[in-house]
């Protein structure tokens, strides 16, 4: 973290250096699970819309990881909860999708009320209900039900 503090403070560009994949510093961290560097550099304006090759964002790496406190970060700094990405080899894929596949009942109900539609399809014409209740996610699919979900 200090390093990562240092390098900011001495004019690191937080978008440049991505690696062959288009993985930026920011995505990276989001990676490998380190919240603290994640929120440093959104704070330090990192692009928060930057896929890489694969399409993922870091909102989208951040909504299937369940990490509540970066998704918070994101929304505030510009990112849109319905953006619909297109994954290589996956399809589209939004962050409510995600959130509502892994099973992440609080980042679920986070995304709704930043705007998130909770009938909104994706990968072959899934919907956020479908994926909860194709994972068994019983309290994610409640909660999609209260926000408005199609069954």
């Amino acid at each position: 973290m200090a390093i990562v503090k240092a390098l900011l403070r001495a004019g690191a560009t937080v978008d440049k250096g991505a690696n062959e994949r288009g993985t930026t510093a920011l995505l990276m961290a989001l990676q490998q699970g380190n919240t603290a560097v994640a929120l440093v550099l959104i704070e330090a304006g990192a692009g928060w819309d930057v896929p890489n090759t694969d399409g993922w964002t870091p909102l989208l790496t951040a909504a299937h990881g369940g990490n509540e406190a970066v998704v918070k970060a994101l929304l505030k700094a510009g990112a849109r909860a319905d953006k619909t990405c297109v994954l290589r080899a996956q399809g589209e894929w939004t962050p409510l999708l995600l959130a509502a596949r892994a099973g992440h009942e609080a980042m679920t109900a986070m995304l709704l009320v930043a705007g998130a539609d909770a009938n909104k399809t994706g990968v072959a014409g899934a919907t956020p209900l479908h994926m909860a209740q194709a994972g068994g996610h019983r309290g994610v699919a409640v909660v999609l039900l209260k926000a408005g979900a199609r069954r």
